[in-house]
This record gives structure tokens, sequence and C-alpha cells, in this order.
């Protein structure tokens, strides 16, 4: 993330899958990492339906934009500056996530 290497929410959201699936294919269903794993891959889906939805919502304001306002730049400042803004909320939707009883973060184990 820090450096770019992005294209696409599409692909950090491969990148975070890959990771987790190894967590879990790696350590034995009752340890702490493939627990942990399982619980960041909920909340990896439940983060990326929302950004789904907010494409969706995005996509209406878009068309809504471009009947009225003529600036391609602004158009194409928007949709960059709104994928950044996805893929950093998916990142640290996944990286942030705490347990509740320590406050430790999901992904201390094995990122």
């Amino acid at each position: 993330m820090k450096n770019n290497e992005y294209e696409s929410v599409e692909h950090l959201d491969a990148d975070l899958t890959r990771l987790l699936e190894n967590g879990k294919r790696y350590n034995a269903p009752h340890s702490s990492i493939y627990k942990r794993a399982l619980k960041l891959q909920h909340i990896q889906q439940m983060k990326r339906k929302e950004l789904l939805q907010r494409d969706d919502d995005d996509g209406d304001i878009m068309m809504s934009s471009a009947i009225c306002d003529h600036g391609s730049s602004k158009r194409k400042m928007y949709k960059k500056n709104t994928k950044k803004n996805r893929m950093r909320t998916l990142f640290i939707a996944v990286t942030e996530a705490r347990e509740l009883t320590t406050g430790r973060r999901l992904c201390d184990l094995f990122m």
C-alpha cells in the first residue's frame, strides 16, 4: 500500500485473500492464527461488500455529474481518489481489526 503497488481494490483484495488463506492452510484449525484468519476473512468480505455497494452508488452520482458537468479531468481525479480511498479503507479494515478482549490487532501473528 505504501509504495502504491496496487492498481485496484480487486488486486489488494486478492493479496489479502491469499494471505488469509495461507494463514488457514498452514496452521491447524484450532490454532490462534487460523481463528484470526477466519475473523479477518469475515471482516474483509463485509468491507468488500460495503465497498461494492458504494461503487454502485458512486456510479449513479458520476452519471448525474457527467450530465451536468463537462469537466472530464474532475471525473478522472474523483475516480482516482475514490479508488485510493477504497483500497485504504479495505487495508485498514483488515490490518487494524482488534481482539475485543485484549485489544491486540488480529493480523499481528501473521502479517
